[in-house]
């Protein structure tokens, strides 16, 4: 038995790969693991804790290291760009523009294909942390009324990124739906658009 992502699952099940073939794989010491994430949109506002970044350098910087931005592809379309550290500074996680890169010794990593989630979960590096979009259809009237406060106008995408869970480093921080925890205190309830940095902590 072997365990495969839906596109070589399809592969494999259609004859693309020998027995031998399947077994290296199984039997390889891989270092990392790695994919593309596929939500892209022209409007993309950052929520985080109750706290809400459109159209800023950083979405979020966490004791001086931008932890989540955006940046712009051929198409003038918002990319999602991530950088996750554990609890010695070490990136067990990075994204650029999209496609990501994982350390293999966590607990779960989840990105379906055809989803709109990604979690990525490591107890001994004490990170959890949940990335879900949402897109216009999806939104309730407070986040369609934020939509509508950042000017983005209603016959255009626009897409949520909803941040949550927590991590130890750079600053040991709690990203709850309504605020963000750190060091004792809490942040939540603003709006950042235009603006070099959106949300910080630390």
């Amino acid at each position: 038995m072997i365990a495969l992502c839906a596109v070589h699952h399809a592969a494999a099940d259609s004859g693309a790969f020998t027995n031998d073939q399947l077994l290296s794989l199984k039997q390889a010491n891989h270092a990392s693991v790695q994919s593309s994430f596929q939500w892209r949109r022209k409007h993309t506002v950052f929520a985080c804790g109750g706290n809400y970044a459109y159209r800023c350098g950083s979405m979020l910087r966490v004791g001086g290291i931008d932890v989540v931005y955006f940046e712009k592809d051929d198409s003038e379309c918002d990319t999602l760009s991530l950088n996750i550290y554990d609890i010695c500074m070490n990136r067990i996680f990075s994204m650029r523009m999209n496609d990501w890169m994982a350390r293999i010794n966590v607990d779960d990593i989840e990105a379906p294909p055809s989803a709109r989630t990604l979690v990525f979960k490591s107890a001994i590096h004490q990170v959890d942390i949940r990335i879900e979009f949402k897109d216009r259809r999806m939104l309730n009237p407070d986040e369609q009324a934020i939509s509508a406060e950042f000017g983005i106008p209603t016959e255009e995408n626009v897409v949520f990124c909803f941040f949550t869970g927590k991590m130890p480093a750079p600053v040991p921080v709690k990203f709850n739906e309504r605020n963000i925890q750190f060091g004792g205190m809490t942040l939540e309830g603003s709006r950042m658009a235009g603006c070099g940095v959106g949300i910080q902590v630390g």
